[in-house]
């Protein structure tokens, strides 16, 4: 996937602010999700993965393939 690719995937970083909210008003809110690190992320090697309602599978799937073969 590129930057400026059409099915990009919108990663927020926040714990606290769900998914649906984020998505509000997004064209295309099947791309957003939640991709939290956990604190320090260069001692804690864990990410919290959250899809929202119209999260689109392929999208959770890529991140989390992306994620589980990072060193953090």
């Amino acid at each position: 996937m590129h930057c400026g690719d059409a099915e990009a995937v919108v990663a927020g970083d926040s714990g606290g602010l769900a998914p649906e909210w984020l998505a509000e008003g997004m064209r295309h809110p099947g791309r957003l999700l939640i991709a939290h690190f956990c604190s320090p992320p260069h001692r804690v090697p864990l990410v919290a993965v959250v899809a929202g309602r119209q999260t689109r599978g392929e999208h959770l799937a890529y991140v989390r393939t992306l994620l589980a073969g990072t060193n953090l």
